[in-house]
């Protein structure tokens, strides 16, 4: 029971970005998500270009 918890909340936590220019995909916690700007949203630091949710 507490087992299938954790892993809800590791997948409600977990937020998946992927860059379309080159096929990156960026992995973020809950709380690296709450140091980017709301506004702004993660770059890829493959290519520089702003990435958005998968």
């Amino acid at each position: 029971m507490e087992l299938r918890q954790k892993i809800k909340e590791y997948l409600f936590y977990r937020h998946v970005f992927y860059c379309p220019d080159c096929r990156y995909t960026l992995r973020l916690s809950n709380k690296l998500l709450q140091q980017c700007h709301p506004w702004d949203g993660p770059y890829c630091p493959k290519c520089g270009e702003k990435i958005q949710k998968k």
